[in-house]
């Protein structure tokens, strides 16, 4: 069986180790050689073209790491530059692999994942992107690298662990709040100052400018309340920072959709979008009462068992299309 021929373009740089790469890897059976479009079975696009996101991951990269940089700005030379491809007898087929915030059809391509919900297209897959961070060996699909959100933490997360409520550990913790964000922006910044008015907060990573050899995982022991919200609040968000937060043992405090991912149990973490109408008072005086902090402790993180079978259905009708 011959090689299956791969494109990346304006992707994440660890998509290798995602799970729908992984996923085309096993269910193709077939050996992956990563080459440019011109040569391409399959062309992977990302969201991360030359605009002010990209920009901005640039500036980024190229702080932290020569090397991310070059390999960065070869992948957007790839996309914006190499179009020989259209000229083929023989088109190669295109997956949009949208990890951000932009519509889900931003690029059209043959086949499109997004978090979007409720999208009547057979070209697309709602996914929910916390199955990213899963541990799925026993479903035969493991991974011998982290990608961005487990090495965080330094761990993928076990599903079964989100099943059961998270007990009554974070009371016994002093109740003040662990906030590691790499931008601090709006309305990140708004909640941070309201909260540190009431609560001590410590302030790791770029956004304080205060980095940390210590997994998240392993500095959350010691915080009742783990301060997680999201950029945006949007119906197709999801946060995985959540889910770490309860695996810690601590209070997940986020900011979602309600609609962000109906597996997703509302009474496991407190939603700071429920409480922007007081301008969080009613919440921060809440989070100071054991009897409502108690609520918490008997309730899981998932309301159901997370299943792959969505996603191999999808994989597997990419893989015939080739």
């Amino acid at each position: 069986m011959k090689d299956l021929k791969i494109a990346l373009i304006w992707t994440i740089w660890d998509v290798r180790q995602s799970l729908i790469f992984r996923l085309i890897e096993l269910i193709s059976k077939r050996k992956i050689i990563i080459t440019d479009a011109s040569k391409a079975d399959l062309i992977i696009y990302g969201p991360y073209n030359w605009d002010e996101k990209f920009f901005h991951l640039y500036k980024f990269l190229k702080k932290k790491s020569p090397a991310m940089v070059k390999d960065f700005i070869n992948r957007y030379q790839m996309g914006l530059i190499n179009k020989s491809f259209f000229n083929r007898k023989y088109k190669p087929v295109t997956l949009f692999y949208n990890t951000e915030t932009v519509a889900y059809n931003y690029i059209n391509a043959d086949f499109m994942i997004s978090g979007h919900l409720a999208v009547d297209d057979k070209r697309h897959l709602s996914f929910v992107f916390l199955k990213e961070d899963l541990n799925w060996n026993n479903e035969g699909v493991s991974r011998d690298k982290f990608n961005i959100m487990s090495s965080r933490y330094g761990k993928y997360i076990n599903y079964d662990d989100l099943l059961i409520p998270q007990g009554d550990f974070f009371l016994k913790k002093k109740r003040n709040i662990l906030f590691v964000i790499g931008q601090l922006l709006e309305p990140r910044l708004s909640i941070y100052k309201i909260f540190s008015k009431h609560f001590i907060i410590d302030g790791l990573g770029r956004a304080f400018n205060f980095n940390h050899n210590f997994k998240i995982l392993d500095l959350l022991k010691d915080y009742a309340f783990n301060l997680c919200p999201d950029h945006y609040c949007i119906p197709f968000s999801t946060n995985s920072r959540s889910a770490y937060s309860f695996l810690a043992k601590s209070l997940p405090i986020t900011y979602l959709n309600q609609s962000a991912n109906p597996d997703f149990n509302p009474k496991a973490f407190v939603n700071l979008n429920d409480h922007f109408h007081d301008n969080f008072e009613g919440i921060i005086s809440n989070l100071k009462d054991d009897k409502f902090l108690k609520k918490f402790t008997q309730e899981p993180f998932l309301l159901k068992k997370p299943t792959l079978n969505k996603e191999i259905k999808f994989v597997e009708k990419i893989i015939d299309f080739l």
